[in-house]
Formats: C-alpha cells, sequence, structure tokens
C-alpha cells in the first residue's frame, strides 16, 4: 500500500513512537510538525488536497530482523 501511495504523492510520516533507526526503515520523509508540513505542502504543490491517515501500521513497514542489526 505504500508504494501505491508513493507512485502518486510524496509520503510524510509523523510518529513519536519509533526511533530515528526505525523511521529510516521506512522509507519515508519524517516529519517533526504535522501542521508545518501540511502547510509546507500545499504551498510548495498549490493543491489543497491532504490525506492523513491516523493510526498505522498502514505506512509503517518494518521488519524485526533489519532492526536488530542495524
Amino acid at each position: 500500500m505504500q508504494l501505491k501511495a508513493m507512485r502518486h504523492a510524496e509520503v510524510f510520516l509523523h510518529s513519536t513512537g519509533p526511533s530515528e533507526p526505525e523511521l529510516e526503515c521506512t522509507g519515508l520523509t519524517t516529519v517533526r510538525s504535522l501542521s508545518d508540513a501540511v502547510r509546507t505542502s500545499v504551498e510548495e504543490s498549490g493543491d489543497k488536497r491532504v490525506a492523513v491517515i491516523p493510526e498505522g501500521p498502514y505506512l509503517v513497514p518494518h521488519s524485526e530482523l533489519l532492526l536488530q542489526t542495524t
């Protein structure tokens, strides 16, 4: 599902749970402020349509093996 979304739009991740190394494994651009990320995206793209997916794990793939070896 993540790759489908990434084919059509830039996908950002805002999460307070995972550590930095875990977030890097997602392949997504992480943002610290959701409101700033939405504002910047709308300003840069000119498109006011925004999708917000609360409650993962829809866009947060992970691998226990990968996380243990990094």
